[in-house]
């Protein structure tokens, strides 16, 4: 019998190791990303192409690029202003005898890689430019009616679903958030029972424009939960970080991260500790990390994540190229599209030459 009840409660204690060791790989899913100078080659894309109602020969030119961080690329020449993507630029050739030299650069924090391609006319003048796709947009109500917290206001969230090629820009006619939602996304706040406000929102891309939209009212009780409004205080470079995380997460069918202020502390902070203690680590020279420094906060979670980034010079470290980083790595693009957090924080600090990024994640 005792033999029995051994056997048992070693099963049961091989049960509970088994759980914490999983609990602790699930906390500590942060590694850094590999690091590989950038290498590019350019190569025709499309073209010649006849463009007839201005009588220019058209090419379009593609970057392929390697390197760790996933560099960013820049053209000399671009008549397309950005339209095709990061990649892909266009050329447009209005002589016969012309010929140009497109030149691009593919730059990380690894370093700097260049190549060139000649291009001359080429086109016999039947050849057209095929169609864009004009875009449509759609308004639906995201979240709400919620009511704010400390505050007699009831708002909304607005998801504008849009299609068209090239991709369209949207402009909201009202966005209480402040762009904190993401291009895609925008907050209405209503300060009266007896407001009605119609957001209008616009897609507009090189094949024309639509506009769609959609009527709020009050909508709030006493019932409905009160949640707090967005009062985190973000630098530019901060508020654009949280604007790439969020577009991504909703390019994936999941929720947007609220900013949270204490995390948001904490990041600067760590951004801080990094630049003043000359390190780079998800540990300090004291062995804590980001669990250590949440629970020293009075930070309550079930699941938490941390994100660094550096760059040297301090310039060349752009919200894009930190966003482009995280999402080729993929421990750091797991927090990123992580379903379970809520929250975030975003810490931008420049210092020594240096610029230090660190994004904090909660449920």
């Amino acid at each position: 019998m005792k033999r029995n009840r051994l056997s048992v409660i070693f099963a049961v204690l091989a049960c509970i190791c088994i759980f914490s060791v999983a609990a602790i790989y699930n906390q500590c899913q942060i590694q850094q990303e590999e690091k590989e100078a950038p290498t590019i080659k350019l190569e025709i894309y499309e073209g010649p192409i006849y463009l007839s109602d201005d009588g220019a020969c058209c090419y379009r030119v593609k970057a392929n690029v390697t390197g760790a961080p996933i560099p960013d690329v820049v053209f000399l020449k671009d008549d397309s202003d950005g339209t095709l993507g990061k990649y892909i630029a266009q050329v447009n050739l209005y002589d016969s005898s012309e010929i140009y030299t497109l030149t691009a650069t593919a730059t990380n924090l690894e370093g700097t890689a260049s190549d060139s391609i000649e291009i001359s006319w080429g086109c016999d003048g039947d050849k057209e430019i095929e169609q864009g796709e004009a875009p449509t947009i759609e308004l639906e109500i995201y979240e709400g009616p919620l009511s704010a917290e400390g505050d007699d206001i009831c708002y909304y969230r607005i998801k504008a679903i849009v299609t068209g090629s090239p991709i369209p820009t949207i402009e909201f006619s009202k966005d209480d958030s402040n762009e904190a939602l993401g291009k895609y996304i925008a907050q209405v706040n209503l300060y009266d029972s007896s407001e009605i406000y119609t957001l209008i929102a616009t897609a507009t891309n090189l094949e024309g424009t639509a506009s769609d939209s959609i009527n709020l009212g009050w909508g709030c009780s006493n019932n409905v939960a009160r949640e707090p409004l967005i009062v985190v205080d973000l630098t530019s470079l901060e508020t654009q970080i949280l604007n790439l995380i969020n577009n991504i997460r909703v390019s994936n069918g999941l929720g947007v991260l609220q900013p949270n202020q204490i995390l948001t502390d904490i990041a600067r902070s760590r951004c801080s500790d990094m630049i003043n203690r000359s390190y780079f680590s998800h540990y300090t020279p004291d062995g804590k990390n980001i669990f250590n420094i949440l629970k020293e906060n009075g930070v309550s979670y079930v699941n938490a994540g941390e994100n660094l980034g550096k760059s040297t010079p301090a310039s060349s470290g752009t919200p894009e190229a930190f966003a482009n980083a995280w999402m080729a790595s993929p421990t750091h693009k797991a927090n990123i599209v992580r379903s379970v957090y809520s929250k975030i924080g975003i810490g931008v600090v420049d210092g020594g030459g240096r610029r230090v990024v660190a994004t904090v994640f909660t449920n």
